[in-house]
């Protein structure tokens, strides 16, 4: 059990359009959850201290972001209507049409342990007061375990979510970097299927979009509807296929920007084979490709890093390697691309 307590509300009118149709958020306010025994998320953390080892991934990866959670057909990278049950009848009786949810993420390191909750946000009609989803999503994942996981001192990692066969395997993508605004979160998932064509990236693809709130607080707090949260899904798809020119940044040890990316050197130029790709909103791409010796497959995730007046700005891509022969994770890469003039 519960309870609600509002926050300092603040005024903020608000509106969403959903497939043509403008239709009235209730204002911002921020809640406070009070559980009866805290947050799972705070009863597992034994320090909020990371151990050395992690403690720069940690520092840039955690605290409290705010988003919006989408859904895309994993073959034409076409948004998906979210499932019937966060679907007010009004908006059905309306014919409006929801791609997507408002969500909080809360997430901490303990020693080599990540510790995540994610609260989806429901879609209300109208000025009710209480938009929290009951359906709240706790992640705890090792990544001690190189094996199937891969954190960098900048903030993003790779991980293994689950496995459905030798063969295959459900992946999350997490890019984190400041754009011209505020420091932004891309969270990529799907199923990746190394020795398989037909569907590279299974059957659905789930991406969030996310800007960073506030310090670690255990998810005490929940945005309502409205405010600074906006969906993305007809946002531009300017990025779509890898970029031969790159930069590796494994080991950059501040959050990746324009700022921090623009004296480093080490540019190279990398071919690939077989590739497949999906452009998605908010310059946001998913590849899958063959390195030129066609020893490693690679799966990878990009998202745009800044707009430039002058064109496309550079990307941030997260690449996961798979022996080609085997299906067997071999490692993560980080990269810069460039646009070539």
């Amino acid at each position: 059990m519960f309870t609600l307590q509002y926050l300092n509300p603040v005024r903020v009118k608000a509106s969403v359009r959903q497939g043509g149709v403008a239709v009235c958020r209730r204002d911002q306010r921020r809640v406070r959850l009070v559980p009866a025994i805290h947050a799972q998320l705070l009863r597992n953390l034994k320090y909020a201290i990371p151990d050395e080892k992690f403690k720069q991934f940690a520092t840039r990866s955690g605290g409290e972001f705010i988003g919006f959670e989408a859904y895309f057909d994993a073959t034409t990278g076409e948004p998906l209507e979210v499932p019937e049950r966060f679907v007010p009848q009004e908006y059905r009786d309306w014919h409006v049409r929801v791609f997507g949810l408002d969500e909080n993420y809360s997430e901490a390191i303990d020693g080599a342990t990540l510790f995540g909750k994610r609260q989806l946000i429901d879609v209300k009609v109208g000025c009710q007061e209480d938009a929290v989803s009951a359906e709240a999503k706790h992640i705890t994942i090792d990544l001690s375990r190189t094996d199937m996981h891969a954190v960098f001192p900048c903030g993003c990692f790779s991980a293994r979510l689950s496995a459905t066969s030798a063969h295959d395997e459900k992946v999350l993508f997490s890019l984190i970097f400041r754009d011209l605004k505020e420091l932004r979160r891309i969270q990529i998932e799907f199923t990746a299927f190394p020795l398989e064509s037909k569907h590279p990236f299974g059957r659905e693809i789930v991406v969030r979009r996310e800007m960073y709130d506030q310090p670690f607080n255990g998810g005490v707090q929940l945005i309502g509807c409205g405010g600074k949260v906006e969906s993305f899904v007809t946002f531009e798809r300017r990025l779509g296929s890898p970029r031969g020119l790159r930069r590796r940044i494994c080991s950059l040890d501040d959050h990746v920007s324009m700022e921090t990316i623009r004296d480093l050197a080490g540019d190279t130029r990398q071919e690939f084979r077989e590739v497949h790709f999906l452009s998605l909103p908010a310059n946001i791409s998913v590849r899958r490709y063959a390195t030129r010796d066609a020893s490693t497959l690679v799966y990878e995730a990009a998202a745009m890093i800044s707009d430039l007046s002058t064109g496309p700005g550079p990307a941030l891509a997260l690449a996961r390697n798979y022996d080609a022969s085997t299906g067997q994770y071999k490692g993560s890469e980080l990269f810069i691309e460039f646009f070539e003039n």
